[in-house]
This record gives C-alpha cells, structure tokens and sequence, in this order.
C-alpha cells in the first residue's frame, strides 16, 4: 500500500511540474509575441529608437526568464533564440528596416519552434 500512495505523490508531483510549465511557457510565449509585434509596429512606423528600446526590454525579459525556461527547454536551443535576438539591433535603423523586419520574424519562429517542441512532448 505505501508503494502505491508513493507512486501517486510522484505521478502528482510530475503532473504538476508539467501544468506549471505549460502555464509558465504560455504565459511567456504571449508575453514574448507581443513584444516581437511592438518593436515590428514600431519599426513600420519609422520609430526605430522605440524599437531599439522595446528590443532591448524583449532581451531582458528573456534573461529574466531564461533560468526557469532552462528548466523546461534544451538550453542550446535558448541560447539560439537568444543569440538571434542579440543579432538584431544593427537593423533597427531606416536604411536596414527590411532585412531587420525579416531578422526579427525570423527570431520569433525561432523562439516559437523551441516553445512548440516542449507543447509536442507533453
């Protein structure tokens, strides 16, 4: 009998970790699109010291968050998301507007394929 009231405390345990994940990584992925579409209106609207200053609130954020995401997402992966939203700066100025554009759609299908393979395991 304690063997199964064993079993049951860790199949919660693990059934909680993962819900607290998924919320934890929903929350971040909204958080995260909305800012990706802040600094791309920003930029279309030529106010690239705005979309500098967003980016650089995006790239913190994702340094706040980078420790319990580790925790969830293959680190590699992070750092790659990472390191292609520190390569995007140079583009936020008007002359570089559309290479920056694609630069950071392609950022965030980057950021969205790590975060869909967690939702694929579980």
């Amino acid at each position: 009998m304690q063997r199964i009231s064993v079993a049951l405390v860790i199949l919660l345990f693990i059934a909680a970790a993962v819900l607290a994940g998924t919320v934890f990584l929903d929350r971040f992925a909204q958080t995260a699109d909305a800012g990706f579409e802040q600094i791309l209106t920003a930029g279309d609207e030529g106010q690239f010291a705005e979309a500098q200053a967003l980016l650089g609130e995006l790239q913190d954020y994702l340094k706040r968050c980078e420790p319990w995401l580790a925790l969830i997402v293959r680190r590699d992966q992070l750092g790659q998301a990472r390191t292609a939203l520190a390569g995007i700066q140079p583009y936020l100025a008007a002359d570089y507007w559309a290479d920056g554009k694609l630069e950071l759609l392609r950022a965030q299908e980057q950021l969205r394929a790590v975060l869909h393979l967690y939702r694929q395991v579980f």
